[in-house]
């Protein structure tokens, strides 16, 4: 079967799991409605495009199918400590991941600040943001994907997509059965926990799909009683405004002070809610060697 094919490809080029959805068109809900009206004025490019969002087609006009690839970047083997306590130079860290470097990495002096040293404080780095920008890795590899496909079907079209583009690739991993969205906003696999990237394919030609996900968090809130600013009152949506990881790596004003007290050494993003959570406490999938911390 060409759905065969298709993952397996996806598979041999670095994704760790694969699924396909031909349900391709979301409706304006509550949520987004929310998430729009809610969104600090860094977040403003989630205002443009909705269309686009709400309708893939939009974006790429022949899309019959979607193909939908998880990248595992964390699993239960790994030194989350270990890997904080390799990194002796933050400046070069950041710059050699191509990060901005952390505001809040700074220390007083005499005449002012200075960036910190590793033996200046005990920080805190999110999983994810401890390997290289994981968005240029990820286009590289759909990419490839791309063009094997190509090579196995010459009617196969496509354009590729992560988290920068104008499209809704949660609700298109829910459809397709890569995962569910959390109480903690995030996409939740019962074999993967949550520490994974989304990265997909548009495709041109019409696929099976399999099966919808289904929400497996029940009645469990530990994310929601873990989060120290409040930021997931409402089960599923994050209030950027109050989120760790927003004020920490995407915004350029202030971060009030009813945040600084409570970021518990995250100078770069935030993992509490994903750390509490019963599906990322036993996670066996292996990382690919682009996502490994110090990579």
């Amino acid at each position: 079967m060409l759905e065969d094919k298709i993952k397996d490809i996806a598979i041999k080029n670095g994704a760790s799991s694969t699924a396909i959805t031909g349900i391709l068109k979301s409706e304006y809900s509550v949520e987004l409605e929310t998430l729009l009206n809610n969104s600090p004025s860094d977040l403003n490019y989630l205002k443009v495009n909705i269309d686009k969002r709400l309708d893939i087609h939009k974006w790429y006009p022949d899309t019959k199918s979607v193909l939908l690839c998880s990248f595992q970047y964390w699993n239960s083997s790994m030194d989350y400590q270990g890997s904080l306590l390799k990194i002796k130079d933050y400046p070069l860290f950041f710059k050699n991941n191509s990060r901005k470097f952390p505001r809040l990495c700074r220390v007083p002096t005499p005449g002012g600040t200075r960036l910190c040293r590793a033996k200046d404080i005990p920080v805190k780095i999110s999983r994810y943001a401890l390997s290289r920008d994981y968005h240029k890795v990820i286009k590289k590899k759909l990419k490839t994907i791309l063009k094997e496909l190509k090579s196995v079907d010459n009617k196969i079209e496509g354009r590729f997509f992560v988290d920068t583009s104008p499209v809704f690739e949660k609700k298109l991993s829910e459809r397709a059965g890569l995962g569910w969205q959390g109480k903690n906003s995030l996409i939740i696999n019962r074999e993967q926990g949550s520490y994974f990237f989304i990265g997909g394919i548009a495709l041109s030609v019409e696929l099976k799909s399999d099966k919808p996900a289904i929400n497996l968090c029940a009645d469990c809130d530990l994310c929601i009683k873990a989060c120290p600013t409040g930021a997931l009152k409402t089960p599923g949506i994050l209030d950027a405004n109050k989120c760790i990881s927003y004020w920490t790596t995407q915004s350029k004003s202030e971060i009030p002070l009813s945040i600084k007290e409570k970021l518990s050494g995250n100078i770069y993003g935030c993992d509490i809610c994903q750390e509490v959570c019963p599906y990322n406490k036993k996670i066996t999938i292996d990382i690919n060697k682009d996502f490994l911390a110090g990579n």
